[in-house]
C-alpha cells in the first residue's frame, strides 16, 4: 500500500507541468497577430487625433516656419545646414514641398513615423525576449504578449506628446526609428542561421546605424548599445573580471568606436560654459549640468511610471555643488542602479539590459555636455520602450503563469489610462497660448513662459495684456534682453515711441551685440524724425551683421523718410539681393518708384510683392495708386477691391475706393 500510494502521489516533472498548464501556452498572443497590430494603429491615431491642427511651438519658428534651408528640396544645402540632423531636416523640406506650412501633413508625418516605431518596438522587443541568455519560461513563453504591451504603453504614453505632436522634436522620433532598428536588425542577424541572410540583415544594420548618425547625436550611443546586446542577451556564461576573456576586449573595442565617433562628430566646444539663455539668470558649466542631471535622471523615471504634471518648461533648480543634498542623494541612487544592474548580470539578464539601454540612451544629453534646457521630456523617448519591458516582463514572471489575465488586465488597463492623458496632453499644445499658459501655471517663477504667452498677447494686438507679462519676465529677471526688447516693440505698435526707445536702450545697454534691438530702436528714431540717430544705429547693425536683409530694408524706409531716393533704392536693392523673396523690400521699393514717378517699375514691384506674398493688402492698395494716378479707374478700383478681400477693415484702401467712386460719379 505505502508504495502505490507513493506512486500515485509522485509529483510531476516541471515539463508535464508545463504541458498540462492550461493557463500559460506557448508563445501565444492573448489575441491574434494581426488584432495586436490593428488595435496598437488604431489606438495611436485615436489619441492623436486631436493633434492635427495643433500650431507651431517654440524651436519650430527657428527652425521650420523661419528656415529658409528647408524650403528647397536642396540636399547639398540641407547636408551643409546639418549634417548631424540632415534626414530630419530633409523629412521637413519634403513636408514643405508638398504642403509648405500645412500644419496637417507635419503631423500626419510625425504621428505615422510615432505608429512605425511602434511597430519596430513590438518587433524589437519579442527578438530581445527570444535571445539565448533570457532562456527563461516566461520570456519565451509569454513573448508575443509581453512585446505587444511593451508597444501599448510605448504607444499610449503621454511624454511621447513631445516628440509627436511638438513638430520638431520629429528629429529625437526618427532618430529613434533608425536606433531602434538598428538593434533590432543587428539582433536579428546574430539569431540567424542562413550566411545570405546574416550578410542582408548586418548590411540593414550598418545602413540604419548610418541613417540614426545623421538624425541626432544622441544615437552616437549605438555601440554601446550593441556591445550590451552582447553581454546581456548572447553571453551565457557569468561575467568575470579577466583581462583574458574576450567580452573584456570586445568591450574596449567597441569603446574607443564609440568615443572615436563622439569625438569625431562633437567639437571639444561642447564642454563650454552656456550664459545666461532663454530668460535664465544663470550660466551652465559642464559640471554644474552633471551634478543636475543625477536628479534629473530619477524625475524621467518618475515621470514614465507616473505622467503628472507635464510641462514644456519645468523650472528645475540647477546644482551647483556635487554635496548638495538633492545631488549627493541622486548620485548615491544612481550608484545603486548600476550596483543593481551589476548584481542581476548573473541572475536575471533583463534587469541589467534594461538599466544598461535606460542609462546609455541618455547618457549624450544627460551627462557632462551642458544644455541650456535642464530637462526636456522629448529626451525619454528612445529610452522608454525598454524601460516599460523590463517591468512588464517582471509582472508576468510574477504572475503570468499562475493568471493570465491579471496582466493582461493590468496593462489594458494602464495603457488606457495613458492613452487618456496623452489625449487631454495634446489639447494643451493646441496653440501658443493654452501651451504657454500651462507652463505659467507649473512654473510661475520661471521668466520664459511669462515671455512666450506675451509674444502671443503681442501678435494678437493684446497690448495691455502683452505689457503686462513682459513686466512679469523682467520682475523675474531684469536682465532678460529679448523681453526688454519685445516690450519695446509693443510701445512702437501703440505709439509710445518715447517708452519704446527706453527700453530698447536698457537692452543695448545689457547686450550691446544685440543687432534686433539696434535696428528696432532705429526704426523708432526714424518714425520720430531723429534721422542721424537712426541711421547711425543701422550702421551699427551692419557693422555686426552685413546680411541682414532687415536692416537694409529699414535702413532705406529711413531714407525715403529723408526724400534720399537714391539710397533708400540702393538699400532696398541690397536687401533683394540678399533674399529674393523679400516681398516688403519689393513693396517699399515700389513704393519709391511710385514717388519716383517711375510707375512701371513700381508696378513690376508691387506685382512681385504680391507674388511671393498673394496678401499682401498694401502692394494691392499702391498698384491702385498707381492706376488711379494713371486715371485708369476700373483699375484702380479692381485693386483696392483686391485689398479689401483680404482686410475689410482697411481704411485708407476703403477711403481711396470710396474717392475714386465719388469722383467718377461726379463725373459722369
Amino acid at each position: 500500500m505505502k508504495n502505490n500510494s507513493k506512486k500515485n502521489h509522485t509529483p510531476k516533472s516541471p515539463t508535464s507541468l508545463t504541458k498540462s498548464s492550461s493557463s500559460v501556452s506557448l508563445d501565444r498572443p492573448i489575441f491574434p497577430l494581426w488584432l495586436q497590430i490593428g488595435v496598437l494603429l488604431l489606438l495611436g491615431i485615436i489619441i492623436y487625433s486631436n493633434s492635427f491642427n495643433c500650431s507651431f511651438h517654440l524651436d519650430d519658428i527657428g527652425n521650420i516656419t523661419d528656415n529658409a534651408v528647408i524650403k528647397s528640396l536642396d540636399i547639398k544645402k540641407i547636408w551643409e545646414y546639418s549634417h548631424n540632423r540632415f534626414f530630419g531636416y530633409l523629412s521637413l523640406a519634403i513636408n514643405y514641398h508638398f504642403g509648405a506650412f500645412n500644419l496637417w501633413g507635419y503631423h500626419f508625418v510625425n504621428l505615422l513615423i510615432h505608429l512605425i516605431n511602434t511597430l519596430i518596438v513590438y518587433w524589437l522587443t519579442g527578438l530581445i525576449l527570444a535571445t539565448p541568455a533570457l532562456n527563461e519560461e516566461t520570456a519565451k513563453k509569454q513573448k508575443l504578449n509581453i512585446a505587444f504591451f511593451t508597444a501599448l504603453l510605448f504607444v499610449t504614453h503621454p511624454l511621447a506628446t513631445q516628440s509627436v505632436t511638438y513638430l520638431i522634436q520629429r528629429l529625437a522620433s526618427i532618430a529613434a526609428m533608425f536606433y531602434f532598428l538598428s538593434v533590432a536588425f543587428y539582433i536579428k542577424a546574430r539569431m540567424t542561421e542562413a550566411i545570405n541572410k546574416k550578410i542582408i540583415l548586418f548590411t540593414l544594420f550598418l545602413l540604419s546605424v548610418v541613417i540614426a548618425l545623421h538624425c541626432k547625436e544622441n544615437t552616437y550611443t549605438i555601440p554601446f548599445i550593441i556591445l550590451l546586446v552582447e553581454a546581456c542577451l548572447f553571453t551565457k556564461q557569468k561575467f568575470s573580471f579577466n583581462i583574458k576573456d574576450y567580452r573584456i576586449i570586445a568591450g574596449f573595442i567597441v569603446t574607443i568606436i564609440g568615443l572615436s565617433i563622439i569625438l569625431y562628430k562633437f567639437p571639444l566646444s561642447i564642454f563650454n560654459t552656456i550664459p545666461p539663455s532663454f530668460g535664465t539668470n544663470y550660466s551652465i558649466t559642464s559640471t554644474d549640468y552633471l551634478f543636475t542631471q543625477f536628479s534629473v535622471i530619477f524625475k524621467y523615471i518618475q515621470l514614465l511610471i507616473i505622467p503628472v504634471n507635464q510641462n514644456l518648461d519645468y523650472d528645475y533648480p540647477l546644482s551647483t555643488g556635487f554635496f548638495e543634498p538633492r545631488t549627493l542623494i541622486c548620485f548615491m541612487l544612481l550608484l545603486g542602479l548600476m550596483a543593481m544592474a551589476i548584481y542581476y548580470f548573473n541572475r536575471k539578464r533583463i534587469i541589467s539590459f534594461g538599466i544598461g539601454w535606460f542609462l546609455i540612451t541618455l547618457s549624450v544629453e544627460s551627462s557632462i555636455i551642458p544644455i541650456a534646457d535642464l530637462i526636456f521630456e522629448h529626451r525619454t523617448y528612445l529610452p522608454s520602450p525598454i524601460f516599460f519591458l523590463v517591468f512588464i516582463y517582471l509582472f508576468f514572471t510574477k504572475f503570468s503563469m499562475k493568471n493570465m489575465s491579471l496582466p493582461s488586465i493590468v496593462f489594458f488597463t494602464i495603457g488606457l489610462i495613458y492613452a487618456g492623458m496623452t489625449f487631454n496632453r495634446n489639447k494643451i499644445w493646441e496653440n501658443e497660448f493654452t501651451l504657454w499658459s500651462d507652463v505659467i501655471t507649473k512654473s510661475p517663477e520661471k521668466a520664459r513662459p511669462w515671455h512666450g504667452r506675451a509674444d502671443v498677447y503681442r501678435e494678437q494686438g493684446q497690448w495691455k495684456e502683452a505689457i503686462d507679462d513682459y513686466n512679469e519676465a523682467i520682475r523675474i529677471n531684469p536682465n532678460y534682453v529679448t523681453a526688454l526688447n519685445n516690450l519695446g516693440l509693443v510701445y512702437k505698435s501703440t505709439g509710445q515711441y518715447d517708452k519704446a526707445i527706453f527700453y530698447y536702450s536698457k537692452s543695448i545697454s545689457l547686450d550691446s551685440t544685440d543687432v534686433n534691438a539696434f535696428i528696432n530702436r532705429g526704426v523708432v528714431l526714424g518714425l520720430t524724425q531723429r534721422f542721424d540717430e537712426a541711421i547711425k544705429d543701422m550702421n551699427k547693425a551692419l557693422a555686426m551683421h552685413q546680411k541682414i536683409n532687415t536692416v537694409y530694408n529699414n535702413r532705406g524706409n529711413i531714407y525715403a523718410m529723408m526724400q534720399n531716393w537714391e539710397l533708400a533704392l540702393h538699400d532696398f536693392d541690397s536687401a533683394i539681393a540678399l533674399s529674393p523673396n523679400y516681398a516688403a523690400a519689393y513693396k517699399n521699393r515700389g513704393c519709391v518708384y511710385l514717388v519716383t514717378n517711375k510707375l512701371d517699375k513700381a508696378i513690376d514691384d508691387f506685382n512681385k510683392a504680391i507674388e511671393i506674398s498673394p496678401n499682401f493688402t498694401e502692394a494691392y492698395f499702391y498698384k491702385g495708386e498707381i492706376y488711379k494716378q494713371m486715371q485708369e479707374w476700373n483699375k484702380a478700383i479692381a485693386e483696392y477691391d483686391a485689398a479689401l478681400k483680404i482686410d475689410p477693415n482697411y481704411t485708407i484702401a476703403i477711403n481711396a475706393r470710396n474717392a475714386v467712386i465719388q469722383f467718377l460719379s461726379t463725373n459722369k
